[in-house]
């Protein structure tokens, strides 16, 4: 389901959606974290995780956080993942 409304959406210029925004997002199934990651892209990346991941049928949403600067956004990538703890 995910990936129909993904491919629907391939006509967005993702560039000027999200050109350059620290953005850490994280992937959740129903009751589990699968996934922490970053990018100044999101929804390239996205397309790029559902496209390749093992995990991305079972994604059921994506939660997006803003940052201001890239050296915030690494910082908070790293203790997500350590703290959060995603599959």
């Amino acid at each position: 389901m995910k990936t129909k409304v993904l491919q629907e959406n391939k006509g967005f210029n993702t560039d000027t959606i999200a050109d350059k925004l620290n953005i850490l997002y994280r992937h959740f199934d129903h009751e589990t974290l699968l996934y922490i990651g970053m990018s100044i892209k999101p929804f390239k990346r996205i397309i790029s995780h559902v496209s390749n991941s093992e995990w991305n049928n079972r994604i059921s949403h994506i939660t997006f956080e803003k940052f201001d600067t890239h050296g915030e956004l690494k910082l908070a990538e790293k203790k997500a993942i350590q703290g959060e703890n995603p599959i």
